[in-house]
């Protein structure tokens, strides 16, 4: 990986975009936040000819931590369609991760693309309190 060509790519993306090494890729700090108030961050890490950028589930995680079930039901349901929509390749991902696949010349609009798909899945949160949904944890599933 050529990071000096990679970080330039991504900074592309926003002034505000930080870059930083983490294993064997880079982890890259957005200037987006999740409804929490937490940093959107994606991890982009060299494979084969191009990279794979992922969330590292960080959207489903903030879900799980607010009680809803992304692996049965309508929020399922929404979470493949966000997914869909993002036109995102899932290579390799695992459960709840949201991840993509691409070459170098793409990756300003694959790391936008994944963070995009993150925050349209940590809204959905945000809809089981909309929908007047209890308090409790059980009832937050959607």
């Amino acid at each position: 990986m050529n990071a000096t060509n990679v970080v330039a790519a991504l900074q592309a993306v926003n002034d505000n975009t930080v870059v930083r090494p983490y294993g064997d890729g880079l982890l890259v700090e957005l200037p987006l936040t999740y409804g929490d108030g937490d940093g959107v961050r994606v991890l982009v890490e060299p494979m084969g000819s191009g990279y794979r950028v992922t969330d590292r589930a960080a959207a489903a995680a903030l879900l799980a931590m607010a009680g809803v079930n992304l692996f049965a039901g309508r929020a399922a349901g929404a979470f493949a369609e966000i997914l869909a929509g993002a036109g995102l390749n899932g290579v390799n991902a695992a459960p709840g991760e949201i991840a993509t696949f691409g070459a170098a010349d793409e990756l300003a609009r694959l790391v936008l693309d994944v963070a995009r798909a993150s925050l349209r899945a940590d809204r959905l949160r945000w809809l089981a309190h909309r929908h007047g949904h209890g308090h409790g944890r059980d009832s937050m599933i959607i």
